[in-house]
């Protein structure tokens, strides 16, 4: 039997600008092949977790996975699944 975690953390601050995601991702040079233009806003909100914004990888390699949704002026949802390691 495979086992997780989920951890679920919600804040009802401003919630995570897509606008400003986007700016730094323009400024960082591993994103200049990307056509951030084209990125729905919530593709952008993902861009936190490449390198250089944080280390969603480490979740990953774990065989977890982490999601967020945001909404301006709401507030940030982040989902984090990890398995049960033994």
């Amino acid at each position: 039997m495979f086992l997780t975690a989920l951890n679920k953390r919600k804040d009802d601050g401003k919630g995570i600008d897509p606008t400003l995601i986007r700016n730094l991702a323009f400024k960082k040079k591993q994103f200049q092949s990307v056509n951030l233009d084209k990125l729905q806003d919530d593709q952008i909100i993902y861009l936190i977790f490449e390198p250089g914004f944080s280390s969603k990888a480490e979740a990953e390699k774990l065989g977890g996975e982490v999601k967020v949704t945001s909404k301006i002026d709401e507030g940030t949802t982040f989902t984090i699944k990890l398995p049960i390691l033994s």
